[in-house]
């Protein structure tokens, strides 16, 4: 069966369980990358500013790589 990372690790599963993995440079990381979404005219606000400087920190960087040992790849 083919199936996305998160249902994969709601199951117990690791990276160490997978036969094939989509490459982190392949073109389905551009287009199925989580992403930030606000309302419009709130882009700019300190707190927004505030919350994409946490999301792309290196310690949140860290928490995904060590958590998720793989099967999470953070691309900021």
């Amino acid at each position: 069966a083919v199936i996305n990372g998160n249902y994969a690790i709601d199951a117990g599963l690791s990276i160490a369980d997978v036969l094939a993995t989509e490459d982190k440079d392949s073109a389905a990381t551009e287009r199925y990358l989580n992403v930030l979404a606000v309302k419009e005219g709130n882009e700019e606000t300190e707190a927004i500013k505030a919350l994409v400087a946490a999301l792309k920190s290196a310690e949140v960087k860290a928490y995904i790589e060590t958590t998720f040992g793989g099967a999470v790849v953070p691309m900021f």
